[in-house]
């Protein structure tokens, strides 16, 4: 009788132990699973972020290419007003100096009227061509 009462108290003890070792495996099981679920939320954030910077990325190179063009449109636009700007002062001069020439001055005027409107086009042409470049420059940044 004290055998079998001994073994009833080892066997409740052990099914105890079961119970206890049980619920501690749910825990851990529902726990594992809590974390795996927050691994994946942070991992799909962490994406999120990185498809942000690396498209932030991509309008920066975009932004400093079309500033670059604007750049060189705008160079090249002085650099021509430069140049007509010299050549109309020459040929203001030749102008003056063919005035005293009598009537082959006027087509002389008139030829110089006539390059001074092709000189003023091309600059208006330059000067569009770098507003639109500024402008596409623009554009990236919004």
């Amino acid at each position: 009788a004290g055998a079998q009462k001994q073994l009833l108290e080892e066997s409740s003890r052990s099914r105890d132990a079961l119970n206890v070792s049980s619920n501690l495996a749910a825990d851990t099981a529902a726990r594992i699973a809590t974390l795996e679920v927050e691994l994946k939320t942070v991992t799909k954030e962490k994406d999120e972020v990185d498809r942000k910077l690396n498209s932030a990325a991509s309008k920066v190179e975009s932004l400093q290419a079309s500033l670059q063009k604007a750049e060189e449109k705008a160079a090249l636009a002085a650099m021509r007003s430069a140049a007509m700007a010299q050549e109309a002062s020459q040929s203001a001069a030749g102008a003056a100096a063919a005035a005293g020439a009598g009537p082959q001055a006027q087509g002389s005027e008139s030829d110089v009227i006539a390059k001074l409107k092709a000189q003023l086009k091309v600059a208006q042409g330059d000067a569009s061509s770098a507003q639109e470049a500024a402008a596409a420059a623009a554009g990236h940044l919004a």
